[in-house]
C-alpha cells in the first residue's frame, strides 16, 4: 500500500527533483503503475476524481494531493489530465479528500494540496494566473493559519470567507 501523502512511493521522482541517480527508474515505473491502478486497494476512480486514497479517510475518497503528485511525476499529458481533474474539485481550495462518485469532501481546506495544485498548474501552464488565497475580512494581506473549516486559529483573525 502507498500513502496518499507526500512523501510516498508515488512521490519519489518528485522528491528526487529529477535526480534519477537517487532511485531505480524501472522499479519506480512499476511501482507507479501499481499505485495508480485498481490493484491498489486505495486507488479510487469515479465520475469526479481518480486517485489514491488513504485508510485515514473514508473509502472511495481520493486525495487531491495524490492526484497532483501523479501529475507532477507523470508525462505532460498526465499532468494536464490531473490538473483538469483538480479543477473540478467542488471547493475554492483543495480539500483533504474527495468522494470519487459524489464529490463530497473532507477537510475543505488543506494547504499542502493547495501548494501542489499551484505547482502542477504552473508546470502545465507557466503563465497561469493562480487563484488568490483566502483573506480575513479585516486584512488586505495573505492569510496563513491553521484552518478548521470555519475559522483561522490565530488571535485576532476574522472569519475566513
Amino acid at each position: 500500500m502507498d500513502d496518499a501523502n507526500a512523501p510516498s512511493l508515488l512521490s519519489i521522482a518528485y522528491m528526487a527533483e529529477g535526480d534519477t541517480s537517487l532511485y531505480d527508474e524501472q522499479v519506480y515505473a512499476a511501482t507507479r503503475a501499481w499505485v495508480l491502478s485498481g490493484r491498489n486497494p486505495y486507488y479510487y476512480c469515479g465520475a469526479h476524481l481518480c486517485g489514491v486514497g488513504s485508510p485515514h479517510t473514508p473509502q472511495q475518497h481520493a486525495w487531491p494531493m495524490a492526484v497532483a503528485v501523479a501529475g507532477l511525476t507523470g508525462t505532460d499529458v498526465e499532468a494536464r489530465a490531473a490538473l483538469e481533474q483538480l479543477q473540478r474539485v467542488p471547493t475554492l481550495a483543495m480539500p483533504e479528500s474527495v468522494h470519487v462518485h459524489t464529490n463530497k469532501f473532507t477537510r475543505n481546506w488543506f494547504d499542502w494540496p493547495n501548494a501542489l495544485f499551484c505547482e502542477l498548474a504552473l508546470r502545465v501552464n507557466p503563465r497561469a494566473r493562480l487563484p488568490r488565497r483566502p483573506r480575513t475580512s479585516r486584512e488586505e494581506g495573505w492569510v496563513t493559519c491553521a484552518f478548521d473549516g470555519e475559522h483561522c486559529a490565530f488571535k485576532g483573525s476574522a472569519e475566513v470567507r
